[in-house]
């Protein structure tokens, strides 16, 4: 299903939480049980929200594979919200520069 708000957020960190480095820290991948935990999650109505440094563009991506409602990206610099499929900036004009040239 297309993912919904709730009244109720849990947010979730991606690195060593949700996703774990069993093979190598360059194949991090989700768990068994850690889908089983976002499969609760979210039929308790819960709306789970990534937290990570990762790239927007993994937010956004994890949130489409999940059916996630939203994520907050590069170390709390930008918030994505796949509902409205928009992105919001939590930082000044000066940050948002600075992340535009590391992306590049």
């Amino acid at each position: 299903p297309p993912p919904q708000w709730s009244s109720r957020l849990f947010f979730l960190d991606l690195d060593g939480v949700f996703d774990a480095e069993l093979f190598s820290p360059l194949f991090q991948h989700t768990t068994p049980s850690a889908l089983a935990a976002l499969s609760l999650l979210q039929a308790a109505g819960h709306s789970v929200v990534l937290n990570t440094g990762r790239s927007v563009e993994h937010v956004k991506r994890y949130c489409q594979i999940y059916g996630l409602p939203a994520g907050v990206a590069e170390y709390g610099s930008v918030f994505f919200d796949a509902v409205a499929q928009t992105e919001l900036p939590l930082v000044d004009e000066q940050a948002q520069e600075e992340r535009r040239r590391c992306r590049s």
